[in-house]
């Protein structure tokens, strides 16, 4: 449950950062493709989480990463969330936020109910 909650306060973070360089540094040209690539990191940041939790990873575990990397589920779905909600205006974004929380404290959940040891 702590680490749920660490990393729904990262990923929260992390997307808001994310959408504040997508929507006022980068000033990003209207174009769906860079939705479609916020989502498909969104996907994979879900599907990362799911290893995680399967594997009882703790929530930095950087010597179990390949590549030097310390980044994990919750920071590849923070950066995916805001991507995909840089043309979103602040209220659908934070919807948005909450919405991708609820969803990974779900399938955490799920999944440590499941593979408990």
């Amino acid at each position: 449950m702590k680490r749920s909650i660490l990393g729904s306060v990262v990923m929260v973070i992390v997307s808001v950062i994310a959408y504040f360089f997508a929507n006022y540094v980068f000033n990003l040209p209207d174009s769906v493709y860079i939705s479609y690539f916020g989502l498909a990191l969104l996907v994979c940041g879900c599907l990362y989480l799911i290893y995680e939790v399967k594997n009882n990873f703790d929530f930095i575990y950087g010597g179990s990463q390949s590549g030097g990397s310390n980044a994990n589920s919750y920071v590849v779905m923070g950066v995916g969330l805001g991507i995909y909600g840089w043309d979103l205006s602040v209220s659908y974004f934070t919807v948005a936020c909450l919405i991708t929380v609820a969803f990974a404290f779900g399938v955490a959940y799920v999944i440590r109910r499941k593979y408990a040891h």
